[in-house]
C-alpha cells in the first residue's frame, strides 16, 4: 500500500512537471480569434440584446478556457469611448452565446467590443477589437415615417418603383445611418453611391405579417460639411410576394399579388454640437415607376434592363 502511495505521489509530480513545462513553452502561443455577435463577424442591424462568441485558439495540448472577461464600448466619432459593458472575471469555459448584460444599447449605433481569456495556466490573453452597430430597437424611432410608393395607372406587374429626398446639412454632420425597409427587395444608394453589397434586402418573409428593416452607416457616403448637399435614393423591385413562380395564382398562394413597390424609411443625422435629427419617409420624397435602369424584376424571372437609362435620378 505504502508503495503504491509513493508511486501515486511521483506520477502527481511529474504531472505537475509536465504541465508547467508546457505551460512556459505555450506561453505565446494562444490568440483569442473569430469574434461573433448573434453568430456573425462585425454585424449590422443587431438588437437590444447580442450574444457574444469567440475562439481560443492554441497548438498547446489540453489548453482550455477558465475564465472570461468581455469588454463593450460606444465606438463615438467625434468622442471619447463610452464603456457599456464590463462584465469583470467571470469563471467559466463557455466561449459561445455569451448574452449582453450591460447598459441598454441605443438605436443606429456602432459598438466596439473584445474579449480576454485566462487559460489554465493563468495567463491572460486578450483579442483585437471587433464590431458590431445596431438596429432601430425601439417602436418610437420609427414614428411620423410613413409607407410611400409610386402613382401608377394600372397593373404594378414587375416594375420598379424609385424614390429620392435631397437634404441641406444645416450644420456639420457627423454621423448618419439610414433605416431602411420596404414592400419589395430594396436597392439604396447616397449621392449615387450603393450604401451597402447586400442583395435582396429586407430579405424573404409575408409581406402582410413582418417586415424585417436594416440599418446602415452611410456617414462616408455623404458630403459632412455644413450646407453640403445630398441626394439619398432607393430602389424598390418586386419581391417573392409578386413572382408568378414563386406565387403561382392558386387560391391562397399569392402573399400579397396587389402590393405596389413601397419603402418605409428613417434617416438619422447626428451633428457635431452633439444634437441629431430624423427625415423620414413622408409626402416630400420623390416617388416615380420606370426612371431606372432595371425596368422590370422578379426573384425567379430575373430582371430587364435598358442600357440607356440615365441614372442621373440618384444623383440630381
Amino acid at each position: 500500500m505504502q508503495g503504491r502511495l509513493k508511486m501515486n505521489m511521483r506520477i502527481a509530480s511529474l504531472a505537475a512537471v509536465c504541465a508547467t513545462v508546457m505551460c512556459a513553452w505555450g506561453a505565446e502561443k494562444v490568440a483569442v480569434v473569430g469574434l461573433q455577435v448573434n453568430h456573425l463577424a462585425e454585424p449590422q442591424h443587431v438588437g437590444a440584446q447580442p450574444l457574444f462568441g469567440w475562439r481560443m485558439e492554441t497548438v498547446r495540448a489540453g489548453a482550455r478556457q477558465v475564465t472570461y472577461q468581455v469588454k463593450v464600448a460606444r465606438a463615438a466619432r467625434n468622442a471619447s469611448q463610452e464603456t457599456m459593458w464590463d462584465s469583470g472575471e467571470v469563471t467559466d469555459g463557455r466561449s459561445v452565446g455569451v448574452s449582453y448584460a450591460g447598459k441598454p444599447l441605443e438605436s443606429a449605433r456602432r459598438y466596439v467590443w473584445t474579449v480576454a481569456v485566462k487559460d489554465e495556466c493563468g495567463r491572460w490573453t486578450e483579442s483585437a477589437p471587433a464590431h458590431f452597430s445596431t438596429g432601430l430597437l425601439a417602436e418610437d424611432d420609427w414614428k411620423g415615417a410613413d409607407w410611400i410608393a409610386p402613382q401608377v395607372d394600372g397593373a404594378y406587374a414587375l416594375k420598379t418603383g424609385c424614390f429620392r429626398r435631397t437634404l441641406t446639412n444645416p450644420k456639420e454632420v457627423v454621423e448618419a445611418w439610414w433605416c431602411v425597409t420596404a414592400a419589395g427587395v430594396f436597392e439604396i444608394y447616397a449621392n449615387g453611391r450603393t450604401v451597402t453589397d447586400e442583395f435582396l434586402k429586407p430579405g424573404f418573409t409575408h409581406p402582410l405579417k413582418v417586415r424585417q428593416a436594416c440599418t446602415y452607416d452611410v456617414t462616408d457616403r455623404i458630403d459632412c460639411r455644413a450646407g453640403a448637399s445630398n441626394v439619398f435614393a432607393a430602389v424598390v423591385s418586386p419581391s417573392w410576394s409578386r413572382d408568378k413562380i414563386a406565387c403561382r395564382s392558386r387560391p391562397g398562394r399569392r402573399l400579397a399579388p396587389d402590393l405596389p413597390p413601397a419603402l418605409r424609411a428613417v434617416l438619422i443625422l447626428r451633428y457635431a454640437d452633439g444634437t441629431e435629427t430624423k427625415v423620414v419617409t413622408d409626402g416630400a420624397w420623390r416617388a416615380k415607376m420606370d426612371c431606372f435602369s432595371v425596368r422590370t424584376s422578379g426573384i425567379y424571372e430575373g430582371e430587364v434592363v435598358d442600357a440607356r437609362t440615365s441614372l442621373d435620378w440618384l444623383t440630381c
